[in-house]
């Protein structure tokens, strides 16, 4: 008879270590799966300064239009699709009268979008012939600290001169005269503006579809003569810029007709890590 307690004592315990075992394996499964969820609308702040936020593009994800324009080709576009879901901060657009032409886009089509690089929604800027076209990230003018500008660019086979990106104290459409100026070349070089234009030593990808995605930085101090500019942690330092000012707005433009390029939200390290500490716990369950 006791051996037969001991058994049934034991056969609990072995049923309640197991049954443990299963919760802990059940909550590390649930919290890699609220991860990946958080991955899909994980949104990287655009322009910081210092701790401080002062523009948050929200990825792209949470804008107020109905329907982002589902499909990337110019010519079959219907939905007037402005990026007006900033979280932090807000979008100005300058569009042709077509109102196709600076669209949030959903998902991508092969062959006309590279596809988002996170979440599902992603902005293109397009250029038809002729006419002004920009979006501007317009954020409250910063008089001191450092601010900080990162996003994902992709140019899209980068076939047309002069996408330009520009960091001034307003949009006033044009955003001219700039304080940082930056422009695209065919030949794969991007150049900054001080005076004239001139080379930053620098290469952007001009691969075609989702492989040409790169993370792109501009470091500017309020005031300052010169600034820094990166693309995928490439550095190029002390470029003048083109006037001394208090930055309020980062402004992507089109280039020559028949040009464009597309942007989006670079991921959140936080989401990084919490998705690196399930998998560690996973593995430690294991060993």
């Amino acid at each position: 008879m006791c051996n037969n307690e001991r058994k049934r004592t034991g056969n609990f315990g072995n049923f309640f270590r197991r049954s443990n075992a299963m919760k802990t394996k059940m909550c590390i499964v649930l919290m890699l799966v609220a991860v990946l969820t958080v991955m899909q609308s994980a949104n990287a702040v655009l322009i910081t300064n210092g701790a401080s936020t002062v523009f948050d593009s929200a990825g792209f994800e949470n804008a107020s239009q109905t329907t982002p324009y589902r499909w990337g080709n110019p010519s079959n576009g219907v939905i007037d699709a402005d990026p007006d879901g900033a979280s932090i901060g807000s979008w100005a657009v300058v569009e042709n009268s077509n109102m196709k032409d600076v669209q949030v886009v959903e998902i991508g089509e092969t062959g006309y979008d590279p596809f988002p690089y996170s979440g599902d929604n992603y902005l293109r800027i397009y250029r038809p012939a002729g006419g002004e076209t920009l979006a501007a990230a317009n954020f409250a003018p910063q008089t001191s600290g450092s601010v900080h500008c990162e996003f994902m660019y992709n140019a899209d086979g980068g076939s047309v001169d002069y996408m330009q990106i520009r960091l001034s104290e307003s949009d006033d459409n044009t955003g001219w005269p700039a304080i940082v100026a930056l422009a695209t070349r065919s030949d794969g070089k991007v150049n900054y503006y001080s005076g004239s234009w001139k080379d930053t030593g620098l290469t952007y990808d001009q691969t075609k579809g989702p492989a040409g995605w790169q993370k792109w930085e501009i470091d500017y101090i309020p005031g300052a003569s010169t600034f820094t500019f990166a693309i995928d942690g490439v550095s190029s330092s002390a470029l003048n810029v083109s006037a001394a000012g208090n930055p309020g707005s980062l402004i992507f433009r089109s280039g020559g007709a028949g040009g464009g390029a597309y942007v989006d939200a670079v991921p959140e390290p936080a989401t990084i890590a919490l998705l690196s500490l399930g998998g560690l716990l996973l593995r430690r369950r294991k060993a």
